[in-house]
């Protein structure tokens, strides 16, 4: 491109001039006017020929009138006007820029990009006509776009302060100036980017929309798994024999974390409705018996927000106490904060009962071998303990009898005869509460038993204890009668009364007796104190009551056991409350107790009564037995005081004796004599041969001849073995004063008999 002379208009041709304001005529020249006009000419060619070569974009006239009218800048219309009107007429913006940045050229699209007319633009500096961020970059880029051609994304700024994205394309022009011009003129053409971006923009929206409406879907359809699968999930919470229970996290002090969810199993175990559960917390279903202790230790594990596993008493609606096994779990959100927690209940209340029952079986097991264990001790224990009473109480009766009445050694020899009177009871209440076989029942009076037993115990306690005793009429006139023994039966209350008396402060206090008929079961039953559980039925129930010092749960739990006593050592045997025990269970009975520490105690006794006409036990009255005429007995026994002491008392008696420590011997001496012995006495246990033993050779030897066998232990098997052997009679040992005389005599009837 090339820059003209400014022309006046009379100068200009005809295609150019017809848009313009008419031109003040010039004045016409004096002298020089030839020269004038062939300059003029010259220039006008030359204009006109950079016109048609397409080389001027614009001219710009200059005027002769005042300031404003100093001048017009026109655009070409009339040469290369097809390439004009391309120009004019693109999308695009088109201009040319002077090498000091100012606008030279620019078509009606950039104008309209900068909603400026046209004729602000052409004159103005490139650098306005673009956003302050976009200065550097436009900076940079004409730079560069002198050297070769540049391209960049900027933003123009119109009029109105709009930004407007473009693309703009930087070229070097090639420089036609005239001489002198300095180089660096450049092209530019700018493309509006509105609409691209706005495509970009609405292809990103619609591509984030068909995200959205695919994450939209994705998620409808997880949903809809989702609800199936919770559908799913609740239909088996729902059915599950376990119970599921959820509550709140928080708070884990009281009232506790509310329940949010129970299924269908914790309803029916409980009995209560979702209605009167959801908002209440899992603590309402404790009681008295749930175990503090356990609750402590899920406490401490929830506080510590960790899985805890359980076993916990409950109760249910009505009351009912149900064991529960549980595993308690926390559940965090995603943000892993802990929001509920989950517990899975099951019922294990038969698993309980179960091992209640098993528990049971073994304590009764245990105290089966420990009353079989103590049965093999007494048995050895009476055996050589009663064959030395029966030795001192034997010497003692031979002493007596052999001094007379008021000599002074008779009163200890009386003394003597007490203390082994009371060995030989302890050795028996060893015996009693040991004995595996079932004793011989008769029909007693309870009442009757009462009364004597109260004789003696008012005789023996002291002034300081008040007795009590009282007795309840039975619905009949008939006496209360059980199936047992009437020594025995007043053991028990010596014993009861003996032990209450002990536990009683400084032996101060009272004991109360009472005696009752109860009925258990029907409409006119009573209710048995607590831990009793009795068949229906009538009982006699005898009850000791005390205001001693009481028990704690640990002594009640031992006090029936063998040997055990609280007492300090050398006042107690331990076998008062243990014998009281055999005997009540061998009667049939039953026997409670209830206690607290400075509460004292109760023994409660149910024996089950007899009804209807039973007859009463009546002790028949013993005749002294008959002295002996001179009948001979011959007696074994390995122990020789006992055989010393036996050969005195059968002579006493008016009878012949033969004392031999060896049974072989005895035997030898049968044989030798065939019909010279009227009885045969022998002793159990001996080392050499056995009594059995004995007498079974003896019966094969002299089946006419009667033996009686003697033992300080008599079961019942030796009861069997002995009828078995053919032996008439069996004597207890540690009785062999009192009862060798009446023995013989009935033996030797035998004898007379089977003649």
């Amino acid at each position: 491109m090339m820059k003209l002379p400014c022309l006046p208009n009379a100068d200009l041709p005809a295609d150019l001039t017809a848009d313009l304001p008419a031109a003040q005529p010039a004045e016409p020249h004096a002298g020089k006017a030839s020269t004038a006009l062939t300059l003029k000419a010259a220039q006008k060619a030359q204009t006109l020929a950079a016109i048609r070569a397409g080389e001027v974009d614009a001219l710009f006239v200059a005027g002769a009138g005042s300031a404003a009218e100093a001048g017009w800048m026109f655009t070409l219309d009339g040469a290369d006007r097809a390439y004009r009107l391309l120009i004019e007429d693109m999308a695009e913006g088109a201009l040319t820029l002077t090498p000091d940045g100012h606008i030279a050229y620019a078509n009606r699209r950039f104008a309209g990009m900068l909603g400026r007319p046209l004729n602000q633009v052409i004159g103005a500096s490139i650098a306005g006509c673009f956003a302050p961020e976009s200065q550097a970059a436009l900076a940079a880029l004409l730079a560069a776009g002198r050297a070769a051609k540049q391209s960049a994304e900027l933003d123009l700024l119109t009029d109105a302060a709009a930004r407007v994205p473009v693309f703009l394309s930087v070229s070097p022009l090639t420089e036609v100036g005239l001489p002198g011009e300095a180089a660096g003129t450049l092209g530019l053409v700018i493309t509006d980017l509105t609409g691209q971006k706005r495509s970009e923009a609405e292809a990103a929206v619609r591509e984030q929309l068909h995200a959205v409406i695919e994450r939209q879907r994705v998620t409808e359809a997880s949903l809809r798994n989702s609800l199936a699968t919770q559908h799913l999930l609740e239909a088996c919470v729902a059915n599950l024999n376990d119970i599921v229970l959820i509550t709140e996290a928080e708070p884990l002090d009281e009232p506790g974390p509310r329940i949010v969810f129970v299924n269908d199993a914790f309803t029916l175990r409980t009995g209560y409705t979702r209605a009167e559960t959801l908002g209440r917390t899992p603590r309402f279903l404790q009681g008295p018996k749930t175990d503090r202790a356990e609750l402590a230790r899920v406490d401490a594990a929830l506080r510590r927000w960790e899985p805890v596993r359980t076993e916990i008493l409950n109760y249910a609606k009505d009351g009912t106490e149900f064991w529960i096994e549980m595993l308690i779990t926390p559940v965090a959100n995603a943000a892993g904060w802990f929001t509920h927690w989950v517990a899975i209940e099951r019922d294990v209340s038969d698993r309980k009962q179960a091992e209640s029952t098993r528990r049971s079986l073994e304590n009764q097991v245990r105290e089966a071998q420990k009353m079989e264990a103590i049965g093999t001790l007494a048995g050895g224990i009476a055996h050589d303990f009663n064959n030395i009473l029966g030795a001192i109480l034997g010497n003692v009766g031979l002493a007596k009898l052999e001094l007379p009445v008021g000599h002074p050694a008779r009163v200890r020899l009386k003394q003597i005869a007490v203390s082994g009177a009371r060995a030989r009871s302890l050795v028996e209440q060893i015996l009693t509460f040991s004995r595996r076989e079932p004793p011989t029942l008769t029909a007693v009076s309870l009442a009757d038993s009462v009364h004597e037993a109260e004789a003696l115990l008012r005789a023996t306690l002291p002034a300081t204890v008040k007795l009590s005793v009282a007795m309840s009429a039975p619905a009949t006139d008939d006496p209360l009668r059980v199936l047992g023994d009437a020594t025995q039966l007043q053991q028990v209350l010596l014993n009861l009364c003996t032990n209450a008396w002990h536990a009683l402060p400084d032996g101060t206090g009272t004991i109360e007796v009472r005696l009752a008929s109860l009925r258990v079961g029907g409409e006119a039953a009573l209710a048995p104190p607590a831990r009793t559980h009795l068949a229906h039925g009538t009982y006699a129930h005898l009850s000791v009551t005390d205001s001693g010092r009481g028990m704690n749960s640990a002594t009640r739990a031992r006090i029936f056991e063998p040997f055990f006593t609280t007492k300090p050592a050398g006042q107690g045997t331990g076998l008062g409350l243990s014998v009281v025990h055999g005997i009540v269970a061998s009667f049939g009975g039953t026997i409670t107790v209830s206690s607290r520490p400075g509460a004292g105690s109760r023994f409660d006794i149910y024996f089950p009564q007899l009804e209807g006409s039973a007859r009463l036990a009546v002790p028949e009255s013993a005749a002294p037995p008959a002295p002996g005429r001179g009948e001979h007995v011959l007696y074994i026994d390995d122990d020789e005081v006992m055989l010393l002491m036996v050969e005195q008392l059968l002579l006493k008696l008016g009878y012949r004796a033969t004392c031999l420590i060896d049974p072989h011997e005895a035997l030898a001496a049968v044989r030798a004599q065939p019909g010279d012995f009227d009885l045969v006495v022998t002793d159990f246990n001996m080392p050499q041969m056995s009594g059995l033993d004995l007498a079974r050779a003896l019966r094969d030897t002299d089946a006419r001849l009667p033996v009686v066998i003697s033992s300080g232990y008599i079961s019942e098997q030796l009861r069997r073995d002995a009828e078995a052997a053919g032996v008439v009679a069996l004597m207890r040992k540690e009785n062999t004063l009192d009862d060798l005389a009446a023995t013989v005599e009935r033996a030797l009837a035998v004898r007379s008999d089977s003649h």
